[in-house]
């Protein structure tokens, strides 16, 4: 039997104040939330907009993937914190920072470092 690596508490932490638009939106950055890793180390998170009011609306994904880039923003990923604890700087170890671009269909991080 092989044992599996265990699961990482990270808190994903995202810089509300530098939201870079591609193009006139208004979709809200999402709020510092928990985040997770799988047995394989892999980071996990749930950044999704939806819901009326919303321009441009977002569209479901598509194959293939829109290339209409919406907004961007920092995105940090902080082991040994918990969303009560972090403060505009990681509470624990950054192991993670990214740029989050979000797409008419879907986001991807990009320009992903590890210190």
């Amino acid at each position: 039997m092989h044992p599996t690596r265990p699961s990482l508490v990270v808190v994903l932490l995202v810089n509300q104040v530098g939201k870079i638009s591609y193009i006139a939106n208004n979709w809200p950055i999402p709020a510092t939330q928990p985040g997770t890793t799988d047995g394989n180390g892999k980071f996990t998170d749930a950044l999704c907009v939806t819901g009326p009011g919303l321009s441009p609306q977002p569209l479901v994904p598509q194959n293939p993937e829109s290339s209409v880039a919406v907004d961007a923003f920092l995105q940090y990923w902080c082991g040994g914190a918990s969303v009560q604890n972090f403060a505009p700087a990681c509470v624990g170890v950054q192991v993670q920072t990214d740029t989050f671009t979000r797409y008419m269909d879907h986001a991807r991080p990009e320009s992903i470092t590890s210190p």
